[in-house]
């Protein structure tokens, strides 16, 4: 259900922010696979290394995914409080 929750929170922010950026569409799908990917990243790492606190995954790595998904959830929120307004 989390993901499915990601999911639409991230085509939000692509459809809102990432997509009417003045950028190449090569430049706009990476980024919007790249806010996807943070969007999945609970999934992801739990499909490769089995839970998110998986000894495998340096520390760096879980701060920086973890940093990422955080700021992609403040932006989302952000938006859609400019879009109430």
């Amino acid at each position: 259900m989390l993901s499915v929750v990601a999911v639409v929170l991230a085509s939000y922010l692509v459809l809102r922010v990432v997509w009417p950026l003045r950028w190449s569409r090569a430049a706009r799908t990476g980024l919007a696979v790249l806010v996807f990917g943070l969007a999945l990243h609970h999934r992801i790492v739990a499909r490769f290394a089995g839970s998110m606190a998986s000894p495998e995954i340096p520390k760096a790595a879980i701060a920086v995914l973890g940093t990422g998904f955080i700021a992609l959830l403040l932006t989302t929120v952000f938006v859609l409080l400019l879009d109430a307004l």
